[in-house]
């Protein structure tokens, strides 16, 4: 029975959910698992893991529509690293055997009829971006599923935000962890969610005029040296009750072009040289648009029941 959307659009980030189950297998936590694919033996471990989840989150929302369309986004190496050797250093890094997975999952999804987003030079928050600015009004709603607060530039009225939380995850228990580890946020509660996180006033949306200024530590952006939420908060005082900002410009800063414009008018209050600080980050955490194709709906119970038979891994599909 559907809730009155009559097709969604659901893209998930696949990269988390494989990341997710990388420490307790390397730790032996997991039992291994194997199969016979095309006459190879095939360690199949976190190909499993991984599409478990995939199979979780899109059961999850098929009875939420009458149509269902599934969009996968891979990681490539990031054009941005190049230009900054810092940014994302500090990430896990992956060995040959998970970019062999990694291959494997692509392959599978890809003959299952997902449809499957991967660029060279463009992490998957650029392909999700991309996705989500050139279609999001071919659809009734679209979800995007998550860890990062990066994408939630996205957010609109007809396009929310699943974001994995690993505090939620640990508490979550059986056959709905994939559920109850995401943190739903939509344009209604982004204020509340972001204010409680980073511990200042966050009007809707500020992702990523925050970001470019206080910095993101977890992608190794410096943002201006010393600047944290307090200051972030004096700004944004600054903005309403000297530039005039109002509520509808700061959901409009959800785009590069006019973080950029805001931050350029704010040079008597930075001065140049944190201002040149908050424009570097700006290229580091702002989101390139890729070339994608349009997304439809081409996977089957039948293809699914074909490939996850392949890998031995039936139980995905029943």
């Amino acid at each position: 029975m559907s809730d009155g959307i009559k097709k969604m659009h659901l893209i998930i980030d696949i990269s988390y959910l494989y990341h997710r189950h990388i420490y307790s297998v390397r730790s032996g936590a997991r039992r291994k698992l194997s199969a016979i694919v095309d006459g190879q033996l095939v360690d199949t471990t976190m190909i499993y893991f991984t599409l478990q989840d995939l199979e979780a989150i899109r059961k999850r929302w098929l009875t939420a529509c009458d149509e269902l369309v599934v969009s996968i986004c891979f990681d490539s190496k990031s054009d941005r690293k190049d230009e900054n050797k810092e940014y994302k250093s500090k990430r896990n890094s992956l060995t040959e055997d998970d970019f062999n997975c990694m291959r494997n999952i692509q392959e599978i999804v890809t003959n299952i009829g997902y449809n499957v987003y991967k660029a060279q030079g463009m992490e998957a928050d650029d392909l999700v971006t991309s996705l989500v600015s050139k279609y999001k009004d071919d659809f009734d709603f679209t979800v995007i599923y998550t860890p990062d607060s990066d994408l939630l530039v996205n957010l609109g009225e007809k396009v929310g935000l699943m974001r994995y939380k690993t505090s939620l995850a640990k508490l979550a228990k059986g056959k709905d962890v994939m559920d109850k580890a995401h943190l739903a946020i939509g344009v209604n509660n982004y204020s509340i969610v972001m204010s409680d996180e980073w511990g200042c006033w966050a009007p809707y949306n500020v992702t990523m005029l925050y970001k470019c200024t206080v910095g993101d530590s977890s992608d190794n952006v410096p943002g201006i040296k010393g600047f944290g939420p307090v200051a972030f908060d004096g700004y944004l005082k600054y903005l309403t009750t000297q530039l005039g900002v109002t509520s509808e410009q700061f959901a409009e800063m959800n785009k590069a072009e006019n973080v950029e414009e805001i931050l350029k008018r704010s040079a008597d209050y930075f001065g140049e040289f944190k201002l040149q600080q908050a424009l570097d980050a700006l290229e580091l955490v702002k989101f390139r648009q890729v070339d994608v194709g349009k997304p439809e709906k081409k996977d089957s119970n039948e293809s699914r029941n074909t490939e996850y038979g392949r890998y031995s891994m039936v139980s995905l599909f029943s």
